[in-house]
């Protein structure tokens, strides 16, 4: 059967409270993988803002065209000349001729200029985690200390907070939001389904809740299918789609390659991570404690359960064990038997594992 499309999206009561409660700090910092919400819930927490209180919005989509100081500068004093459109100073900085040449200091004088209001203001800056250039980094935080206080700032990315926003969160400057944060509660799911013509029990959502971890593309996913059943096989639908072109196309062959070798097991260890990937070229030097940190600091859909244990999500981990498969049964075979071999040499009787 087809897939239909949403007429509702989801009412996330908890978590625009837990969103009113963040905005106390000025500056909330989101960070959740791929399909997790941030978006929409951010667009929700604007809406339910605005019903409550007279509010101006300005928001900032990063790609990769905007690493670089000139761009970045360009799109953040134009999401000011947004707040403000009858700020004549501020429009003139913002399209003067020397920009390009200047653009930190044309960046701060527009700050500068920016008035103080009565009405709040809030500044979105969604996918930040696209931005690798150093001195955007350095120079981000400035500029949102600089901002006014009748300023909200959200910032959304896939990775956690970089090195340079250590100071303002060990000052507990900004509020810091997780995946746990958006991930939907059993009631949410029902009234999700019901509001789009879906009526479910409550076991059936508890079974939802349970298979997809609270994961809101996952739910979507589910949602959106005609199957009349909830245990449908998600990544070979809707799902495997979307995290092989939000996800799985944006790395680099080294972290494919290691990801579908180590997706085999449950819970990673460095270890472990050197005896699945040996005799694999691509990874002959690699440092896995390194790859393992990284994933999780970039939330792959991978977390720390233990000092040097990991875990990826359990229905990613589905996605990376379907893209074992079409790297051909020999490989397929290969991995599950040094898996094997792993847990015999170490004699360890209770495997984590699961069949493909």
């Amino acid at each position: 059967m087809g897939q239909k499309m949403l007429k509702e999206r989801a009412p996330r009561i908890a978590l625009m409270k837990l969103m009113d409660t963040l905005s106390q700090k000025r500056i909330i910092y989101i960070h959740a993988p791929a399909g997790f919400g941030k978006t929409v819930s951010s667009l929700l927490w604007l809406e339910h803002r605005e019903a409550l209180e007279t509010t101006k919005r300005a928001w900032i989509g990063l790609d990769e065209y905007d690493n670089n100081i000139y761009e970045f500068c360009k799109r953040f004093v134009a999401a000011l000349s947004v707040l403000q459109p009858d700020n004549a100073s501020l429009h003139a900085l913002s399209a003067h001729g020397n920009f390009n040449i200047t653009p930190v200091e044309f960046t701060i004088n527009a700050l500068n200029t920016f008035k103080s209001e009565a009405v709040k203001n809030i500044i979105v800056i969604d996918d930040l985690h696209v931005i690798g250039n150093e001195e955007i980094l350095k120079l981000l935080p400035i500029l949102l200390k600089r901002l006014n206080e009748n300023c909200t700032i959200l910032l959304l990315s896939r990775a956690a907070p970089p090195d340079n926003f250590s100071d303002m969160v060990s000052k507990d400057e900004i509020a810091i939001a997780t995946a746990d944060c958006l991930q939907f509660s059993c009631e949410e799911i029902k009234i999700f389904f019901e509001k789009n013509d879906r009526m479910i029990s409550a076991e059936q959502a508890e079974g939802i809740l349970s298979s997809t971890g609270g994961w809101a593309i996952g739910i979507q996913s589910i949602l959106i299918s005609e199957e009349e059943l909830y245990s449908i096989d998600l990544t070979d639908r809707y799902l495997g789609s979307f995290l092989k072109t939000h996800v799985w196309e944006k790395w680099d062959d080294k972290f494919k390659i290691f990801m579908t070798k180590v997706s085999v097991v449950e819970e990673l260890t460095s270890e472990l991570c050197i005896w699945l990937a040996k005799d694999e070229k691509t990874l002959k030097k690699a440092n896995f404690d390194e790859i393992l940190t990284e994933l999780a600091k970039e939330n792959a859909f991978l977390r720390m359960t233990g000092k040097g244990t990991y875990r990826f999500h359990d229905l990613f981990r589905e996605f990376l064990m379907s893209m074992l498969k079409t790297r051909g049964e020999e490989d397929v075979l290969k991995q599950w038997s040094r898996c094997g071999d792993y847990f015999y040499e170490k004699r360890i009787i209770s495997v984590p594992l699961n069949t493909i």
